[in-house]
């Protein structure tokens, strides 16, 4: 059987590649990196403003008790018809000039690299990592913030009450929840994908000649396992009863 003419296109490769469990697992990893960084971080700021306003709810007015600040944030300056002030209790963090939202982003940036960090070393997102990643977080919130910090949070992490240390493994733990979900939502949408690919893939190969096909299978022999492989064989198994 000749191998001389046929090669498979990058599309072909890039298909059979997809439906590989390990190559799937890998292009979840890649793409949950590229994409789901900065939308957990985005996520994190915004789920610690909605705690930080939460206590400031009130039932009767339906509305957060207002804590108006100024803004240097031209842009958004800009978007509010000019205004320099800001009810940042009554603003959702997406439309907060960015100085309201910068000690929140700054959490989440620190608290989600935490976690990828310990995700790129294979270390287990457990109870010792929590611990060690809030010490992180509350080591590098000292660092912007200790010139004003309370007494009862200006100190080492060690020696904070469990009241103080509960509040930065919150947020760590939250990271992690975050992450978790990205990966599983990323994970489906690649199986989804790779379905519906072999999908088309399969229905393709009805069309393909039995020597196209004999051809693929010595070429992919090796490389490629599972469905693909087998509805391959399956095929030309069909083809060959049928005579062709």
């Amino acid at each position: 059987m000749s191998m001389e003419g046929y090669k498979p296109s990058a599309k072909e490769v890039s298909k059979a590649e997809k439906m590989m469990t390990d190559e799937q697992w890998n292009a979840s990893q890649q793409r949950e990196k590229e994409v789901g960084v900065a939308e957990r971080i985005e996520d994190l700021g915004s789920q610690l403003h909605e705690e930080w306003r939460k206590p400031r709810w009130r039932e009767a007015t339906k509305d957060y008790e207002p804590r108006v600040k100024k803004t240097k944030d031209e842009a958004w300056s800009q978007a509010h018809g000019g205004a320099v002030e800001v009810d940042i209790a009554n603003t959702p963090y997406e439309n907060l000039p960015s100085e309201w939202q910068g000690e929140n982003k700054i959490s989440a940036e620190v608290a989600v690299a935490e976690v990828e960090k310990a995700r790129e070393d294979g270390q287990p997102l457990d109870e010792v990592f929590v611990e060690a990643a809030s010490s992180t977080l509350h080591d590098k919130w000292l660092e912007r913030n200790g010139s004003w910090a309370p007494p009862e949070q200006n100190k080492p992490y060690a020696e904070l009450s469990e009241e103080e240390k509960e509040k930065d493994r919150v947020i760590i733990k939250k990271a992690v929840e975050l992450t978790l979900e990205g990966i599983k939502r990323s994970n489906v949408a690649i199986e989804e994908k790779g379905h519906q690919e072999f999908v088309e893939w399969e229905e393709g190969l009805k069309h393909q000649s039995l020597s196209s096909l004999e051809d693929q299978a010595d070429y992919f022999s090796g490389r490629v396992t599972g469905a693909r492989a087998d509805a391959l064989h399956a095929e030309i198994k069909r083809r060959k009863e049928a005579g062709e």
